[in-house]
């Protein structure tokens, strides 16, 4: 499978950009350029362009899972209504988009093209596809949400089987620490391109205080996100570990504990600058 890490100018607008905030850009520079409403904008860029059921954009108000959503970038349109970029944009279903924007006058262009092929029988031996979902997220005393990422990595086929066959504490805890340990770059890369992570990059962001951390959330949808709560819930740790009920949060904060995955400020700039 490629993992296509290609980048994006768009002449006389913006470069270096990755898919999702390619996507971004386009919108908010039509708008600007544009006196449209929703049903224009609409017919400009229809749903599928992005292929999939989250559209190029929705309606703030009827947004129903904004982790898929730029919902801190809402863009104002003329009838009042406040839209919001999905940042769901991968190798499959930027060329929707691209095609369109061209069609209405931008000229975009890939720059930097890169890709890593991991289809070679050696390069795959052992392991097996799986889809995920992935947040980068600051400590839980600042509670901010950096980017949302779905990917599919090819990892050890073994773990992978073990935790399908009987998703608990020791299966899960395995697969989590191979991925965590092993995909790390493969994850960063994607939630750039995803999501973006500007923020990360910025000189004077605080890495003392804020330290991003790599939390999954979902794995072959298994959610996991009981595990990440505040006010956890022990009977859907129990349910989810295969543990007792009383027993659940002591076995969701070891989780945490010991899989706390903070990101490497060294290893970010290296593969993304």
């Amino acid at each position: 499978m490629a993992k296509d890490y290609t980048k994006y100018a768009i002449d006389g607008v913006a470069d270096n950009l990755g898919k999702s905030k390619l996507a971004l850009a386009i919108i908010e520079d039509y708008v600007s350029k544009n006196k449209v409403d929703f049903a224009v904008l609409n017919a400009a860029f229809p749903d599928e362009c992005q292929g999939g059921i989250h559209g190029v954009f929705r309606k703030k108000e009827e947004v129903k899972d904004p982790k898929r959503y730029y919902m801190d970038k809402p863009i104002s349109l003329v009838d009042g209504t406040e839209i919001v970029v999905t940042n769901q944009w991968g190798i499959d279903n930027i060329p929707g988009l691209i095609d369109r924007a061209n069609a209405l006058g931008y000229a975009v262009k890939s720059v930097n093209v890169t890709s890593s092929l991991s289809t070679s029988e050696d390069t795959l031996a052992g392991k097996i596809e799986i889809n995920l979902a992935v947040e980068i997220v600051s400590t839980e005393e600042y509670d901010t949400n950096y980017a949302y990422v779905n990917l599919a990595l090819n990892v050890n086929s073994k773990l992978v089987e073990d935790f399908n066959s009987k998703c608990e504490y020791d299966t899960l805890y395995a697969l989590v620490s191979e991925i965590t340990s092993n995909h790390t770059e493969e994850i960063l890369i994607e939630a750039h391109n995803q999501s973006g992570l500007d923020e990360l990059l910025e000189n004077d962001f605080d890495w003392f205080n804020l330290e991003p951390l790599i939390r999954i959330t979902e794995i072959n949808d298994v959610s996991l996100s009981a595990l990440y709560e505040n006010d956890i819930q022990n009977y859907q740790v129990a349910e989810l570990l295969g543990v007792d009920e009383d027993e659940a949060e002591g076995f969701a904060q070891d989780f945490n504990s010991d899989l706390r995955c903070a990101i490497d400020r060294e290893l970010l700039i290296k593969i993304l600058l």
